[in-house]
């Protein structure tokens, strides 16, 4: 059985997935819903822009669901999030690409617990591969 925490974040992943799909429905509607895609010309690959358009709502779906057990791994101590009801723990993309295709989401809500059980606030980072539809990193920056 899973406990509440668990629970609560599998709710919210599931309506955030729900509600994406909702939104690219509705902006998109079934025009050319026969039509295969095309593939992205490489010029749209090292788009940030393109690439959160097109890629950010799946891209900070699958960096949420792994982020935790990052922190876990990395944390000397403790963990946790500044949360909010509504709102995803990825916020803002980079700019600029690693390699094509490579969307960088940005959180300022996760945070570290030092030694005294304080916390402090860290930038995280999700390099998620449009492409390959996984996440291929995450890194801390101080």
């Amino acid at each position: 059985m899973l406990d509440k925490e668990r629970r609560k974040q599998i709710i919210c992943v599931s309506t955030v997935v729900i509600v994406g799909a909702f939104v690219l429905f509705c902006i998109h509607g079934c025009d050319g819903c026969d039509d295969p895609p095309q593939p992205p010309t490489a010029s749209l690959l090292l788009d940030s822009k393109y690439l959160d358009d097109h890629y950010g709502i799946p891209a900070a779906i699958w960096c949420e669901s792994s982020a935790d057990d990052y922190l876990r791994s990395v944390a000397k101590w403790d963990f946790g999030w500044d949360e909010g009801s509504k709102d995803s723990r990825f916020t803002q993309y980079r700019t600029n690409v690693k390699s094509p295709g490579v969307l960088t989401n940005i959180s300022h809500k996760a945070k570290l617990q030092n030694g005294f059980g304080g916390y402090q606030h860290i930038t995280l980072t999700c390099d998620y591969d449009t492409q390959a539809k996984k996440v291929v990193g995450y890194e801390i920056e101080r």
